[in-house]
């Protein structure tokens, strides 16, 4: 082996980028995924060994990100996603800030509502109606393909439907699949979608789509749920409840070009009687700091967002 090839080898391996590489070593990445190829290393992955993946699964148990992890590493992320699911690491979809462990130890869960405030459930006869089989169809989306589906067997042959022939589905994905189809018919929340990821690192998603006279039933059920709802937060949030609130508030900056959002969280404390009146006070604190050109181009959560978080020191 020549040197040249044994130094690339080793620079790859010890998590060195291919633009590194090719810049320490003054060579092209032709000629490095060419020696990378005829040493049967992959050029979509680096070989990990199991002390690291154990390392990495370790690291994504206390909600290190993935895309931070495959930097570090220097693999790709769908390497990691793919540790996630050998080592049942849920995935957390979302904002950063879903998954940032600061805010979390920033912000103390908010009370619970009172039972007496809670959100109507869904009538049973409205229930009965959403669960009959008679008034569901089930749909498998993989990409922008869409197709009715019955039985989980006949979700696995729409994949392979679709697929690209150089993919295969293994023993655990239609396990997987018939796992998440059985789920799909209990499942009582038809607007939402069940995702299924699968081994070639794509995911499948099921969906549910009622009759038009049971949708139209359920619709009105959730328009009057959500109006309900707001309705009991805005109760809670103008309680009178005087003394200091910390508030987390995530906000999304524009790019100069107005095509992409980047978030940080603006954090402050504030004395205030209600979290109503906290909120607006941190956003009077929020446009000193930034300016009222600035602040105007900010994306700010709502009044009555989930995504505010607060925590509270009552007065002495």
């Amino acid at each position: 082996m020549e040197e040249l090839d044994r130094q690339i080898i080793e620079m790859y391996r010890a998590g060195i980028k291919v633009s590194e590489i090719c810049r320490t070593l003054g060579t092209h990445t032709q000629k490095v995924y060419k020696v990378l190829r005829e040493n049967n290393i992959s050029k979509n992955g680096r070989r990990l060994t199991p002390e690291v993946i154990q390392e990495i699964a370790e690291k994504l148990r206390q909600d290190v990100p993935s895309t931070k992890l495959a930097e570090q590493y220097g693999c790709s992320v769908w390497t990691i996603h793919k540790i996630m699911r050998e080592n049942n690491i849920p995935m957390q979809v979302g904002r950063p800030w879903h998954r940032r462990k600061d805010k979390q130890a920033a912000s103390a869960p908010s009370a619970p509502i009172p039972e007496s405030l809670q959100a109507p459930e869904m009538p049973d006869s409205l229930r009965a109606l959403v669960m009959a089989p008679e008034n569901r169809t089930y749909f498998a989306c993989f990409h922008k393909n869409k197709k009715e589906v019955s039985s989980a067997a006949e979700a696995v042959a729409f994949l392979y439907s679709v697929m690209s022939r150089r993919f295969t589905l293994s023993s655990d994905d239609v396990t997987r699949i018939e796992q998440t189809f059985a789920q799909l018919q209990a499942f009582d929340k038809p607007r939402q979608t069940l995702v299924c990821p699968l081994s070639i690192n794509e995911n499948l998603r099921f969906k549910i789509m009622l009759a038009p006279e049971v949708n139209a039933q359920y619709s009105a059920f959730q328009k009057g749920r959500d109006e309900s709802v707001v309705r009991l937060k805005k109760t809670d949030w103008r309680a009178f409840n005087p003394g200091m609130y910390g508030i987390c508030i995530p906000v999304g900056v524009y790019s100069e070009n107005g095509d992409a959002v980047k978030y940080y969280d603006f954090k402050g404390a504030v004395q205030a009687e209600c979290k109503e009146q906290a909120y607006d006070r941190a956003l009077d604190k929020l446009k000193a700091e930034t300016g009222e050109d600035r602040f105007n181009s900010l994306k700010v959560p709502g009044k009555y967002s989930d995504k505010v978080k607060f925590t509270f020191k009552p007065m002495d």
